[in-house]
């Protein structure tokens, strides 16, 4: 019979990152049972094979498909292609899901009053790589979602979502040149043909650690731009009446993470392209002052992590 959830779980060397185990557990502990859960070894070097085959002799609804590395949204693809549920979810192989996560967002996607809802997310509850709860993290839906995710990401985490495979379709798979910001880049494309629904309820455990793929400043950096191209090219004319704002608190958001980093030469690179679409706050150019020469730069850097610091 056709299950009614496809889990799609990629991973890469994730026996060795050492939180793949859990993820899978996570999935079989869930009070709703109709699911496959296909798991996706994208170019694994260690015993993640392994790992996941022992998982599918175990377990007649687990599935694993190995292929060459073509990154998070090749390797999403890849098991969404091979599922066959009514719904699509997914499981980064970091996190981890509570075991009502499921049954809660199957039964909101039930409800009649909800029909027309494409995609759901939840609440998160942060936890470190030793899974100590470090906290909690949930963007309230506002009412007008696809205008909100030009400025913030404010979904958070693939592994809260899950949405019906028609608007999925519809609105296209994951892009596989994006390297890392190719959830954004889907959420937009779905909530511009979609209404979308959130749980203030934390159903995920969300790891936070060093090997977060948003630790990539420049590829990071390199893909916002590029999925702001992208979204904006297709806008409506409501959206793109912002633009020049939308551009300004990107580039902006950019630079500061530049100065945070102490790379002066890029923020003001990206200062200068903020500037092009809006006129700089007096913090904004009192920073650019301070980067004015290496030296001040230095100086500039000190300070700032002197102030993290306190």
């Amino acid at each position: 019979m056709t299950p009614r959830v496809t889990i799609v779980a990629p991973t890469l060397n994730g026996a060795t990152r050492g939180f793949l185990a859990e993820s899978i557990e996570s999935v079989l502990a869930q009070t709703f049972r109709d699911f496959e859960l296909i798991l996706v070894d994208d170019g694994s070097t260690d015993d993640t094979r392994a790992l996941c085959d022992r998982y599918a002799a175990a377990d007649s609804r687990v599935q694993c498909i190995s292929q060459q590395n073509r990154g998070l949204g090749g390797a999403r693809n890849a098991g969404i292609r091979a599922g066959r549920g009514e719904f699509v979810a997914f499981l980064d192989d970091d996190d981890a899901w509570l075991p009502t996560k499921l049954e809660r967002q199957i039964a909101m996607f039930d409800d009649a009053v909800n029909a027309d809802v494409g995609m759901a997310y939840t609440a998160l509850e942060l936890v470190d790589e030793s899974g100590r709860k470090v906290g909690l993290q949930f963007h309230p839906l506002e009412d007008d979602l696809y205008a909100r995710l030009f400025y913030e990401n404010v979904i958070d985490a693939p592994s809260s979502v899950m949405l019906r495979r028609p608007v999925l379709e519809t609105a296209g798979l994951f892009s596989e040149d994006l390297w890392i910001c190719e959830d954004i880049d889907l959420w937009l494309r779905v909530a511009r043909v979609a209404r979308v629904q959130a749980t203030s309820e934390p159903l995920v455990r969300y790891r936070v650690h060093s090997q977060k793929m948003s630790s990539h400043h420049e590829r990071l950096e390199r893909d916002q731009v590029l999925v702001m191209e992208r979204a904006l090219a297709v806008a409506p004319d409501r959206i793109l009446s912002r633009a020049d704002d939308i551009w300004y608190r990107l580039y902006e958001h950019i630079a500061l993470k530049q100065f945070s980093l102490g790379n002066a030469r890029e923020f003001r690179r990206y200062y200068s392209l903020a500037a092009k679409h809006k006129s700089p706050s007096p913090a904004m150019r009192v920073r650019h002052l301070l980067t004015a020469t290496p030296v001040m730069a230095r100086a500039a850097q000190g300070l700032w992590r002197f102030l993290a610091w306190r």
